[in-house]
């Protein structure tokens, strides 16, 4: 078995005290991961920055390693000392068990280094054994991302719209704008799939911009048509990362001019999650858009604190 070893907070030692003391704390994590080997059949080396691997080849298969994973996190649980500074530092753990069989060396490495991260986002500091479907959904997860921005830019993106009925007569008065990506390998994929990624890696800007362009462009078109019909609105989910974005309001404001649609045609959905112990320099920008005329709507109410 394996155990992938990775530092947590070690970055902040180093940017803090220095590259040396960082060494040097690198050095004595490596004397202590030495001190958990207990037998010929197993061994530790340093992959590179703050990264471990432990191996053991015994026949006790997961409890073997699993008791080394064990030792490993007993072994940083106390303090080091460097340089008259005692320094706390704790590691996560990914564990791969059982022979490799028909798998590569990179691809146990693979495995262990998923599985490692998913230690580190369960809170650090702990082990987990490795899953063949969480490793496949990592795996498809670092795929969505990578693919991210060339499918904005093949238009592989469209949008749903859901229509919003008035509930005394039946009659519709709007539609929400829900987007959906048409990946080519896995189909359509719903906003729970991609957003998050998007999220995480700046893209929902552009996206939640382009998202707005075609909604009020179709709310527009809808109210040319049927222009006797009664006045026709728009919803547009806003992400938390677009509500701090500095562009906000000017970018908003653009797409309402270009397209000719009044303002109060259009609401801005804003989860309650979003919202939670929000400041003023968040709620301004959406002050400046309500004093316009845009609607501003609460999503997802009482999924928060609020249902307490």
């Amino acid at each position: 078995g394996l155990c992938y070893l990775d530092l947590d907070g070690f970055k902040v030692i180093n940017d803090s005290l220095g590259h040396s003391t960082g060494d040097r704390l690198l050095v004595e994590v490596a004397d202590r991961l030495q001190s958990c080997v207990t037998g010929a059949n197993e061994m530790v080396a340093r992959l590179g920055g703050d990264e471990f691997v432990a191996l053991t080849t015994g026949s006790g298969g997961e409890r073997d390693v699993t008791d080394l994973a064990d030792r490993i996190l007993g072994a940083l649980a106390t303090p080091l000392r460097i340089d008259g500074r005692e320094l706390t530092v704790r590691g996560s753990l990914g564990v791969v068990e059982g022979p490799a069989g028909e798998r590569t060396p990179a691809e146990v490495l693979r495995s262990a280094d998923i599985t490692m991260y998913r230690a580190k986002s369960a809170g650090g500091n702990r082990f987990e054994l490795a899953d063949p479907e969480a490793d496949a959904r990592a795996i498809t997860r670092h795929g969505l991302t990578t693919a991210l921005p060339a499918a904005l830019e093949r238009g592989e993106f469209f949008i749903e719209y859901q229509p919003l009925v008035h509930l005394g007569d039946g009659s519709v008065h709007g539609a929400e704008a829900l987007v959906r990506w048409c990946h080519p390998q896995h189909g359509v994929l719903g906003p729970d799939r991609f957003i998050p990624l998007a999220e995480d890696t700046g893209l929902i800007v552009p996206l939640g911009r382009w998202v707005l362009q075609e909604a009020v462009r179709q709310a527009r078109f809808w109210q040319t048509r049927h222009a006797d019909g009664g006045p026709l609105r728009i919803n547009v989910n806003l992400s938390p990362t677009q509500l701090h974005h500095p562009r906000l309001v000017a970018d908003t404001v653009d797409v309402l001019e270009r397209s000719g649609l009044d303002p109060g045609a259009l609401c801005l959905e804003v989860t309650e999650s979003a919202l939670i112990g929000a400041d003023e320099g968040l709620l301004k920008p959406l002050r400046q858009l309500a004093e316009m005329g845009v609607d501003i709507a609460l999503d997802d109410f009482g999924t928060g604190y609020s249902n307490l």
